[in-house]
């Protein structure tokens, strides 16, 4: 059923549709289902980064505050096992799409919590320079700073 179509300058017209509508295609909810890609079939899955170095980096920073207590110094974790640790990690994370999220919002966590942690260090040096606390801290948090801010080389990519 065709119909005349009023002229009306500036205005495109189209030249009126030959296919049938889609009616015929199941709806949910009254929302029809979507056309699909081009080429048919499931969409690659998507290529994610690997988080292997940010999860090094968060490990060393975790283990430096353990070396900083000598009653748990023992349990720090050696080079080794903290490049092991994060290469599982990032594995898990590659086929865990849940675990990934809950690892990336600890490492957001983690650098706002390494800025504060830095800003607190900085201040307890001050306060044990001017013996509000043990002047014995001030070359223990300046060693804990030292280390923040020249983490040792791990073999995991950063």
């Amino acid at each position: 059923m065709m119909t005349q179509q009023q002229f009306v300058p500036g205005r495109k017209v189209r030249p009126p549709s030959t296919q049938e509508p889609i009616e015929d295609a199941p709806k949910r909810n009254g929302i029809p289902p979507p056309r699909g890609r081009a080429g048919g079939g499931a969409a690659a899955p998507k290529q994610t980064r690997s988080l292997e170095g940010q999860i090094g980096a968060t490990l060393i920073v975790i283990n430096m505050m353990l070396m900083s207590v000598p009653a748990i110094r023992a349990d720090a974790l050696d080079m080794n096992e903290i490049t092991a640790l994060a290469k599982s990690i990032d594995l898990q994370c590659k086929t865990s799409p849940r675990f990934r999220k809950y690892v990336e919002a600890v490492l957001q966590t983690g650098s706002g919590a390494g800025l504060l942690g830095v800003c607190l260090l900085i201040g307890a040096r001050r306060a044990a320079r001017h013996a509000i606390i043990p002047r014995d801290f001030d070359a223990a948090f300046g060693s804990i700073l030292a280390g923040t801010a020249n983490p040792p080389k791990t073999g995991v990519e950063t």
